[in-house]
C-alpha cells in the first residue's frame, strides 16, 4: 500500500519562528445559531460544529480548544458524550468548562464529574480520554466546552483533522511556534485542504480559517480514519537541515545507542553459541534464537499494572543485551535487540529496522522519528532481506505483525539508512479451516464444527484474548460462531488449543446448532450447504464507493461440510459448482452427493488488503457472485 495513494494530493510548507495565545471564553450565541434547524451545505445532519477552536502555544506547552456544536435532531443529543483523548503518560487536561444553552437561550452549566477511560494501549503507548456528558440536552441545544491541554518540554508533532465526525460550519487553527535556542522550522503537511486555502502568519503565530467543511464519510472495511480523513499536521525540523539531514542526524544518534546495546560481549557470544547448537544452515540458527527470545517476558504486551504492583516487582533496566537475557524479560524493542545481538554473534547479518504502524501515516517527508511504532530486525540470508519480530508474543517465525507490513520502514546499517516498504503476508499463511459434520434437525442443521486457525488470523485471537480466563475465551469463541449463523443458533466450545503458541494453529471443536436453515415445502426439504455464510451480508451493495477497500491482512476461508440425509429423503438437485476467478480473489465452492450424505466445500481466497476505489466495481461484481453462490440451497425429496 502506498502512501501516496492515500494521502495525495500533499501540500507541504515551511514556516518561520513565530507568541502568547489567549485561550477563548464563553460568549453569548447569536441569534441565528439559536434559530439554526438545518445546514445547507449537509442537509439532514443529527448535528453541526458551529465552531471549532485550536489555539497551541509552544513556548508555553499548552494548547486550548474551544467546540459549539449545535443538536439538530434526536440522533444529534448523543454528542452531549464528550471524549478528550491524551496520553496520561507525558500530557495533562485542565480547566474544562461546558454547558449546555437552550433554543430559548438558558443556560445550564455542567458541574458533574469528569472520568478516565482507555481508549487504546499499544506497545509503549497508551491513549486515555477525559469523558463527561452536559446536561440537559434537547434537539435545538448549543453544546459548549473548552479545555486546556499541557506538557513538558517541545510538543510532539500536532496532527488536526479538517474532517470530523460532524459538518463544520467554522473550522480555525492557530499554532505560536517554540522560540528557544535551536533554530527550528515550523512545516506542515496537510491532505485535503480546500483550493488556495493555507496557514498564514500573523501577530506572531500561524493560522488556518475553515468553513462549512462537509463531515467524514465512514465506509465498512476502509482503511484507518488517519489515513483517509482530511487533515494537518505540523512539525518541527532543523533550520539549517533539510529531511534528509535530519534522518542522518537521526540515523547516527540512534545507531550510537542501539549499537552499544547489542555490541558483541562475551556473554552474547557465549549465549549464541549454546542457543544454536546442533542448527547446520542460517535459516536453523535464527529459528533457535528467535524461539529462545521469544520465550521471553514481553512486558509490553501485559496488562497495566498499578505503580505499587511495578514497584512491588523491582524489575531492573535493561541496558544491554545481556541483561535482557539475563533478567529474563523486556521491552518489545528491546527483545528484538537482544535476537539481533545473537544472530549477530552466530555469524548472521542482522539490523535493526524501524516499523511504521499501518492504521498511522508514515512520511519521510515529515523529519519526526516519533512517527515510527517499534524496533525490529531485518536479517539478510543468501543476499535477501527478511523481516523478524519476536518482541511480540505469538509471532510465528518469519512473519510480521499485520500493522507492520506492506508499510514503511527504516533500515538503520550501522549508520547506513534505508527506507524500504515491507512485504505483505499472503493469504496463504493467514487460513481459518471449518470443517463441520451436520444432521436435520427439525428446521436446524445440528452436529460438530472442527475449526483452526493459522497466522496472522491465529495471532490476532491470541493477542485479543491473552488477558482472559479459559470461560472469557471460550465465550469470545462461541460469540464469533454465532455470528456466522442466523439468529437463534446455539454454540457450545468443547476443546481449546493452541491459545499460548505461535506456530502451530489455534484449534476449536464446538456443538452447533444452526437454527431456522431447512426449509420443508411439501414432500421435499431445502437447505443451504454454506452453512457458515448464509446470514453474511454483502458489504458492497452501495454502486460507488469513496474510499479504498482495506482489512488487517489477506486470508483464506476453507470449508468442508457433510450433511446426512435423514431417514427416507434423497437428493434432488444440488448447487451449481462455482468457480470465479479474480486475480488476488478467487472463490470456489462445490457439493456432491454420496449414499447418505452430502458433502459440500468452499474456497474464499482472498490475497490482499487493499483494492482501490478505481477498481471497487469489479470488487463488487466478485462479492455478489460470492453472496449468491452461497445462499445457493441443495433439495431432498421424501421416497
Amino acid at each position: 500500500m502506498k502512501r501516496s495513494l492515500l494521502l495525495a494530493p500533499l501540500a507541504l510548507c515551511v514556516f518561520a519562528a513565530a507568541s502568547p495565545l489567549r485561550a477563548d471564553v464563553f460568549t453569548p450565541p447569536a441569534p441565528g445559531e439559536l434559530a439554526l434547524k438545518d445546514v445547507p451545505f449537509a442537509p439532514g445532519a443529527p448535528a453541526v460544529v458551529l465552531d471549532w477552536i485550536i489555539e497551541r502555544d509552544d513556548d508555553r506547552n499548552f494548547e486550548n480548544q474551544h467546540v459549539r456544536i449545535k443538536v439538530l435532531t434526536e440522533e444529534g443529543k448523543k454528542f452531549a458524550n464528550v471524549e478528550i483523548p491524551y496520553s496520561k503518560t507525558d500530557t495533562w487536561i485542565r480547566k474544562i468548562q461546558a454547558r449546555t444553552i437552550q433554543p430559548d437561550g438558558t443556560i445550564k452549566n455542567f458541574d458533574g464529574q469528569t472520568f478516565d477511560k482507555l481508549l487504546v494501549k499499544v506497545h509503549r503507548y497508551d491513549v486515555t480520554a477525559k469523558t463527561f456528558t452536559l446536561p440537559d440536552v434537547r434537539v435545538g441545544s448549543i453544546l459548549e466546552y473548552a479545555y486546556t491541554k499541557e506538557w513538558n518540554g517541545l510538543g510532539s508533532l500536532a496532527r488536526w483533522p479538517i474532517q470530523r465526525d460532524l459538518p463544520a460550519m467554522h473550522e480555525h487553527y492557530s499554532f505560536k511556534p517554540w522560540h528557544g535556542p535551536i533554530a527550528l522550522l515550523l512545516m506542515y503537511i496537510a491532505n485535503g485542504l480546500p483550493p488556495n486555502i493555507k496557514p498564514t502568519f500573523a501577530h506572531e503565530k500561524y493560522d488556518l480559517e475553515l468553513n462549512d467543511i462537509p463531515a467524514f464519510e465512514e465506509e465498512p472495511l476502509a482503511p484507518p480514519e488517519e489515513l483517509i480523513r482530511r487533515q494537518i499536521t505540523y512539525f518541527y525540523a532543523m533550520g539549517n537541515q533539510t529531511t534528509e539531514e535530519y534522518w542522518k542526524t537521526i540515523g547516527d544518534s540512534f545507531s550510537d545507542d542501539v549499537e552499544d546495546f547489542m555490541k558483541e560481549r562475551p556473554a552474547i557470544v557465549a549465549a549464541a553459541k549454546e542457543i544454536t547448537a546442533g542448527a547446520a544452515t542460517p535459516e536453523e540458527k535464527l529459528r533457535k534464537i528467535y524461539v529462545k527470545v521469544q520465550s521471553l517476558r514481553h512486558l509490553s504486551y501485559e496488562r497495566e499494572k498499578t505503580d505499587a504492583e511495578l514497584k512491588k516487582e523491582k524489575l531492573r533496566d535493561n541496558k544491554r543485551a545481556e541483561d535482557v537475557l539475563r533478567n529474563g524479560y523486556g521491552y518489545s524493542s528491546e527483545l528484538n535487540k537482544l535476537f539481533i545481538a545473537l544472530a549477530r554473534a552466530a555469524g548472521l547479518q542482522a539490523d535493526p529496522v524501524l516499523f511504521g504502524d499501518r492504521a498511522e501515516p508514515l512520511l519521510k517527508e515529515i523529519p519526526s522519528y516519533e512517527q515510527f511504532d517499534h524496533l525490529g530486525a531485518v536479517v539478510t540470508i543468501d543476499g535477501k532481506r527478511r523481516y523478524y519480530d519476536p518482541g511480540i508474543p505469538y509471532l510465528p517465525f518469519g512473519m510480521l505483525r499485520w500493522n507492520n507490513v506492506f508499510n514503511m520502514a527504516l533500515i538503520d546499517a550501522k549508520k547506513k539508512l534505508d527506507w524500504v516498504e515491507t512485504s505483505d503476508v499472503p493469504a496463504s499463511q493467514n487460513v481459518t479451516t471449518r470443517t463441520a459434520d451436520l444432521h436435520i434437525d427439525g428446521d436446524a442443521l445440528a452436529g460438530t464444527l472442527h475449526m483452526e486457525m493459522t497466522g496472522e488470523t491465529a495471532l490476532q485471537h491470541r493477542l485479543d484474548l491473552r488477558f482472559d480466563d479459559e470461560a472469557a475465551q471460550k465465550k469470545s469463541l462461541e460469540d464469533e460462531v454465532k455470528k456466522w449463523l442466523p439468529e437463534g443458533s446455539t454454540v457450545k466450545l468443547t476443546k481449546l488449543a493452541g491459545m499460548s503458541g505461535s506456530e502451530e494453529p489455534i484449534v476449536a471443536d464446538f456443538d452447533v446448532s444452526a437454527a431456522n436453515v431447512v426449509s420443508l415445502t411439501g414432500s421435499r426439504q431445502l437447505l443451504p450447504l454454506s452453512v457458515f455464510e448464509t446470514t453474511a451480508k454483502n458489504p458492497f451493495t452501495a454502486e460507488k464507493r469513496k474510499h479504498p477497500f482495506y482489512i488487517d491482512f489477506p486470508y483464506e476461508i476453507v470449508d468442508a461440510v457433510t450433511v446426512q440425509l435423514p431417514e427416507g429423503y434423497q437428493v434432488e438437485t444440488l448447487p451449481d459448482t462455482v468457480k470465479r476467478d479474480a486475480g488476488a480473489l478467487t472463490y470456489s465452492s462445490e457439493s456432491k452427493r454420496g449414499d447418505k450424505s452430502i458433502t459440500f466445500s468452499r474456497k474464499l481466497y482472498f490475497d490482499t488488503a487493499y483494492i482501490a476505489a478505481s477498481s471497487y466495481p469489479a470488487l463488487r461484481r466478485f462479492m455478489s457472485e460470492v453472496t449468491t453462490a452461497d445462499q445457493a440451497s441443495a433439495s431432498l425429496r421424501k421416497q
